[in-house]
């Protein structure tokens, strides 16, 4: 059972963002971080939305 303190799901979001986006990119101004820090975000959204599942699961029911 979970916690409402458990945040794993949030810290490896950010740890994600860091790896991939911000810890390789130089940001002149804050706005400019921001910006593409949400085009980061809505790009994963779309990129999964479009995505098939990966996993199939089939159920077998016994002969009657």
């Amino acid at each position: 059972m979970a916690d409402h303190w458990d945040n794993a799901v949030a810290e490896s979001f950010f740890r994600t963002l860091k790896c991939e986006m911000a810890n390789h990119t130089y940001f002149a101004t804050r706005a400019a971080a921001r910006l593409a820090t949400f085009e980061y975000i809505e790009g994963c959204g779309a990129a999964r939305a479009v995505q098939p599942p990966t996993e199939t699961f089939s159920i077998e029911l016994p002969h009657a």
